[in-house]
Order: structure tokens, then C-alpha cells, then sequence
């Protein structure tokens, strides 16, 4: 986990899709707020929040897949 070019290794030490996926997450459980209709989405926020996080984190990570840093690589071989 805390090795540098562990398989944990993301551009400048941030995973952007986790980033995403947490504002998606939030996005998504703050609408209820603005939204009266939505309100139930701000009520249950914390599901919400995190069903949104989760399905947006597994598409991110799917679609665009961290690249292997290939001292990594090397290591494993």
C-alpha cells in the first residue's frame, strides 16, 4: 500500500477515478437538495451516495484501467 511503485501506484500518488466516483456520489445525493421532487435522494444520502460511488467507480475503473508502471511489471516477472 504505501510502496512507490506498488501495485497501489497512481499519477501523482491519485487515483482520478475514485476521485470521480466520489463526486459522482455526491452529485447524485446532493440533487435532493435543489431538486423537491428528488428529495428522497437527499434523505437517503448515504446509500445513495455510496451505490452511485460504486457503480461509477467499477465503469470508471473498466473503461480506463490504471496502467501498469513497469518497474512494477518487472518486479512480478
Amino acid at each position: 500500500l504505501y510502496r512507490k511503485q506498488g501495485v497501489y501506484t497512481y499519477a501523482s500518488g491519485w487515483n482520478w477515478r475514485a476521485v470521480a466516483a466520489t463526486l459522482i456520489g455526491c452529485l447524485v445525493a446532493w440533487i435532493g437538495l435543489f431538486v423537491p421532487s428528488l428529495r428522497v435522494l437527499y434523505d437517503a444520502a448515504w446509500f445513495v451516495g455510496f451505490a452511485a460511488s460504486a457503480i461509477s467507480y467499477l465503469v470508471l475503473m473498466n473503461l480506463a484501467p490504471p496502467q501498469v508502471v513497469a518497474a512494477r511489471a518487472e518486479v512480478q516477472a
